[in-house]
C-alpha cells in the first residue's frame, strides 16, 4: 500500500460472532460470555497459536464499534482506489 501511494494501512484478520438484529440484550450478553469462555480454552488457544493466531475477546459494544470503523476504513480505501461494483 505504501508503494502504491496510500501510506501505511492497518489490515488485520478477525472473526466474530453476530446475531440477528433485534436479539434481546440478555441473550447477546449470555452468548458473549459463553463464546469468550470457549475462546479462552487452552485447547483452542493452542490450536490457533499453532497457525500464528491469537485469541482476543471484546464486548458486544466493542465489536459494534470495530465493524463500524472497519466499514469506514474500507469505504475510504475503495473511494481512493476508484473501485466500483458492477
Amino acid at each position: 500500500m505504501i508503494e502504491a501511494g496510500f501510506g501505511a494501512q492497518r489490515v488485520a484478520d478477525w472473526a466474530g460472532v453476530l446475531a440477528p438484529a433485534g436479539t434481546p440484550s440478555p441473550v447477546i450478553e449470555r452468548l458473549n460470555r459463553e463464546f469468550v469462555a470457549a475462546a479462552h480454552s487452552p485447547e483452542l488457544i493452542a490450536k490457533l497459536a499453532a497457525n500464528g493466531n491469537i485469541v482476543a475477546s471484546s464486548t458486544p459494544q466493542e465489536m459494534t464499534r470495530l465493524i463500524a470503523d472497519e466499514v469506514k476504513e474500507m469505504e475510504q480505501l475503495i473511494r481512493a482506489l476508484g473501485l466500483a461494483a458492477h
